[in-house]
C-alpha cells in the first residue's frame, strides 16, 4: 500500500507573563496549508493579585482554539479539541485579559502543526 503523509512537524512554544491589563500577542506563524493538531495553555506560575483569562484564535476567528480560559492556577491547564488546516498564511494570537491590580504570572502555549509538504510511503 502507498500513499502521502504528512512529514514535518513544529512544536512552537511560548513563554509569557500574564500580569497586566489586556494584551493580544501572536504565538506562532503558519505557512498557507498548514495542519493545526493542538494548542495547549499550561499556567506556570500561579497569578497574584486578581483573575486572568485568555483566548486562543487566529486573525478571523479570535477564539478558534480556546475561549476565555481561566489562567490563574497551575492546577490549570487547557488543550483545544480543534483541528485546523490554515487556508492562508496566518498567525495564532493569545489574546489576555487581567484585571488592572494582577502583578504576576506566567503561561506556556504550545501549537503543534504539521506543515503542507507530503512524502510517499510504501508499507
Amino acid at each position: 500500500m502507498r500513499q502521502r503523509v504528512k512529514n514535518v512537524c513544529y512544536l512552537a512554544t511560548s513563554v509569557i507573563e500574564t500580569g497586566g491589563e489586556k494584551r493580544d500577542i501572536p504565538i506562532c506563524a503558519l505557512p498557507a496549508g498548514a495542519e493545526v493538531m493542538e494548542v495547549s495553555v499550561e499556567v506556570l506560575e500561579d497569578t497574584t493579585g486578581g483573575n486572568s483569562q485568555c483566548v486562543i484564535g487566529t486573525e478571523e476567528n479570535n477564539a478558534l482554539f480556546l475561549n476565555l480560559v481561566d489562567i490563574n492556577s497551575t492546577a490549570n491547564r487547557h488543550t483545544s479539541s480543534v483541528k485546523y488546516t490554515t487556508p492562508k498564511p496566518l498567525a495564532i494570537n493569545i489574546n489576555l485579559t487581567a484585571n488592572k491590580a494582577t502583578t504576576a504570572g506566567k503561561i506556556k502555549v504550545r501549537v503543534l502543526y504539521f506543515v503542507p509538504s507530503e512524502i510517499m510511503v510504501e508499507y
